[in-house]
């Protein structure tokens, strides 16, 4: 008895799984079709992809070695999260999270963080701007990536002073766009 009972709540099962799999499951023949007016209405986004962050980092790699810098180097996307990472092997252990920081804040402020470290210290940005997230750092060394005019991720730098932070950060950028 024990056994038939087995078969047949395997053959319910398969029934049940069998039905879910067409109501939800797209068939290999579905094909979706946007026409020109309903192209019109879907944003298009722009948006930084894995290759690009890992441009920039090398770019910015090459600067910072042509200049002795031992620095540490992130690009994080538009939801700060890390696409691409480089630690120079003579950089501090401490300019790894000080370049994500740079970024995430650069990312999150959508200016430089020069700019901001700046505005604080004229006041014309608060101060308690440093407590809004436990990953703003205001520290010289964080660029926004734009695109279109939209900041789709940042580049941080740690490691050298701020001024040779921000020009390494740069060089990475620029070179997302010669290699276009």
């Amino acid at each position: 008895m024990e056994k038939q009972y087995e078969k047949t709540g395997y053959f319910y099962c398969a029934i049940y799984f069998s039905f879910i799999n067409r109501l939800f499951c797209w068939s290999k023949d579905t094909q979706v079709t946007i026409n020109q007016q309903q192209q019109q209405t879907i944003p298009m986004v722009a948006q930084l992809t894995g290759d690009m962050a890992q441009r920039n980092v090398n770019a910015a790699a090459i600067a910072a070695k042509k200049d002795n810098l031992a620095v540490s180097i992130t690009v994080v996307d538009a939801s700060g999260q890390t696409l691409a990472v480089l630690r120079d092997h003579f950089a501090g252990v401490h300019t790894i999270r000080a370049s994500y920081k740079k970024a995430y804040t650069a990312n999150s402020q959508k200016r430089e963080t020069a700019v901001i470290a700046k505005g604080i210290k004229e006041s014309t940005i608060p101060a308690d701007l440093r407590y809004l997230d436990e990953n703003i750092l205001i520290l010289d060394g964080g660029v926004p990536i734009y695109i279109n005019d939209t900041v789709v991720g940042a580049v941080g730098v740690g490691g050298a002073h701020g001024c040779e932070d921000v020009r390494v950060a740069k060089a990475g950028i620029k070179a997302l766009w010669l290699a276009q």
